[in-house]
């Protein structure tokens, strides 16, 4: 697998998201393949449909839509399962731009498993 610049967005506040779909956009302008995880977020984003008909392609889970501190021991096991599929998916997928929106999040709340989040 071929080494590349990792660019990552932490912290609190406004502009992580932003800041990596600009980057998406970029990439897909220079007619690179583009794919788009996105951890947290069940109720699609804005930006997530530009960037599809753009050509990206964009994974999320819709049928995670509590906040996580809402969700049960059951309930979070599974969105874990979830997340962790979709993003054993995404690594297949050919890619020269890979956006994990949300990563730091996810892996802090245990809704992704650590070792293949630091394999991506």
């Amino acid at each position: 697998m071929q080494q590349g610049l990792v660019h990552l967005y932490a912290g609190d506040g406004k502009g992580k998201t932003t800041a990596a779909m600009g980057l998406a956009l970029r990439a897909l302008g220079n007619e690179k393949r583009v794919v788009i995880l996105q951890f947290l977020k069940g109720i699609p984003t804005g930006e997530v449909a530009l960037l599809s008909k753009l050509g990206a392609k964009i994974y999320r889970e819709e049928s995670i839509t509590k906040f996580v501190f809402q969700m049960s021991e059951q309930e979070k096991q599974t969105a874990k399962a979830c997340y962790t599929r979709l993003l054993k998916q995404v690594l297949c997928e050919p890619a020269d731009l890979l956006v994990l929106d949300e990563a730091c999040a996810a892996d802090a709340l245990d809704m992704v498993e650590e070792e293949l989040l630091k394999q991506a």
